[in-house]
């Protein structure tokens, strides 16, 4: 068998083989046009001459056409506290393949936000597209969770003391303006904050509080409250008021603290826990303002 492989002037590869003294056959490849870098096209023509100089010839055409899309596999699953901390988008994290040469691209298609019941409670599907040289395109999307669930925190004043004189069994009020803490919280938007509570240290009951009761409340809309400037006549320590507030954030999580001390002095002495007496004095008020 003698096998010859040359170009021709085309440029064309010409294959020509046959047993030696026999007949030939003749491969001439044409290459054609490509659309893309993994498409091409040749043009394959067969030609078979027998010892006599007889010949036939057929035309073949062979096609390479990429219909195949890459392949494509997003970031995992991610979950943070706020809708700040959702990471930008970032199609070199994803990865991205082909079966045909001429590299891939990978292109953010967009954020879509579902299942939104708050501001820092909600699932984002994030969408990336591969397209290949030839336009073969693949999607994936990966999602990521939001979901506050850290309540807000509640930092006491030091300055937020109180002290009532004279223990006459009459209301003080008191509204956010007399309390200065700090909420805070890991999201925005900021908290809110209200009064939940005054409790006091004593029973509303006993000797020489006048038996009057109750002796602490909160207004309906918790932004204000009273407490009954009173004390036992036996316990020489007074009576104190813990004043709690509760927090709230956008998510309705919660957190409650005391922030403050109300104090009714056993007597005129100076009591230690009375670091402002800005309502020493004040004669308490006979009724509710609400």
């Amino acid at each position: 068998m003698v096998v010859l492989r040359q170009r021709d002037e085309r440029g064309a590869v010409v294959t020509k083989s046959g047993p030696a003294g026999g007949g030939v056959v003749c491969v001439i490849d044409v290459p054609g046009s490509a659309g893309c870098a993994g498409e091409s096209s040749i043009r394959r023509t067969w030609t078979a001459v027998d010892t006599c100089g007889n010949r036939v010839s057929y035309t073949q055409t062979i096609t390479v056409r990429d219909t195949t899309p890459p392949t494509i596999a997003c970031p995992a699953p991610a979950t943070v506290q706020c809708a700040s901390q959702v990471p930008a988008p970032a199609p070199g994290s994803v990865a991205a393949a082909d079966t045909c040469p001429g590299g891939v691209t990978v292109a953010h298609v967009g954020d879509a936000l579902v299942n939104q019941t708050c501001p820092n409670r909600f699932t984002v599907q994030r969408t990336y597209r591969a397209t290949d040289a030839c336009g073969n395109s693949a999607t994936c999307m990966q999602l990521i969770t939001v979901n506050d669930t850290t309540p807000p925190v509640v930092q006491p004043s030091a300055s937020d003391s109180h002290c009532l004189w004279p223990p006459n069994h009459g209301w003080v009020c008191y509204t956010r303006a007399n309390f200065h803490h700090v909420v805070t919280d890991n999201c925005p938007p900021p908290p809110t904050w209200k009064f939940a509570g005054c409790a006091s240290n004593q029973s509303e009951n006993d000797i020489g509080d006048g038996n009057t009761g109750p002796d602490c409340l909160v207004s309906p809309d918790s932004s204000q409250f009273c407490v009954r400037a009173e004390r036992q006549g036996t316990d020489l320590a007074g009576r104190t008021y813990t004043v709690t507030v509760e927090a709230v954030d956008a998510c309705g999580n919660t957190s409650q603290a005391a922030v403050a001390a109300i104090h009714v002095p056993h007597d005129q002495r100076e009591h230690p826990e009375c670091l402002k007496t800005t309502q020493a004095g004040r004669r308490p008020n006979q009724g509710l303002p609400w």
